[in-house]
């Protein structure tokens, strides 16, 4: 099995300060700072899940979400995830054990080379999440 596919995005130094050292804030901004951690990956997967391609549903069961404290991270397990994210170069199919195969109603012979275009889901989620995980976090440090 292939390693788990993530994205990471950088937040803004604020942002990035206050999640890093959290302890710097009393108990209750820090329950703030991390509730609006965990509601941003939340978003972020779920943006992720609706921009998957459905095809057989496997690239979709393999969207997680973990939240630990002020971190949380979204990652996509399945094997073909980073494939279908970025795209393929040239790839060549030939039959296996006939002369010939059949593509779109018309036998090809020999070797067909094509690639796959990249249809991302995780890029554009994590794109979408950023600003409002930063906003949040921000309003959570204001108070």
């Amino acid at each position: 099995m292939s390693e788990p596919f993530k994205i990471n995005i950088r937040l803004d130094d604020v942002v990035f300060r206050a999640t890093a050292d959290i302890s710097k804030y009393d108990k209750e901004t820090q329950d703030k700072i991390k509730a609006a951690i965990a509601d941003g990956v939340k978003g972020v997967y779920e943006e992720a899940v609706n921009r998957a391609p459905k095809r057989t549903g496997g690239l979709i069961e393999g969207i997680k979400m973990d939240v630990k404290g002020a971190h949380g991270t979204v990652k996509s397990t399945a094997p073909i995830s980073h494939v279908v994210e970025y795209g393929s170069g040239p790839r060549i199919a030939s039959p296996l054990r006939a002369k010939a195969m059949l593509i779109n109603g018309d036998f090809v012979r020999g070797h067909v080379v094509s690639t796959m275009p990249e249809r991302p889901f995780m890029r554009p989620a994590a794109e979408t999440g950023k600003p409002k995980i930063e906003a949040a976090v921000k309003e959570a440090i204001k108070k």
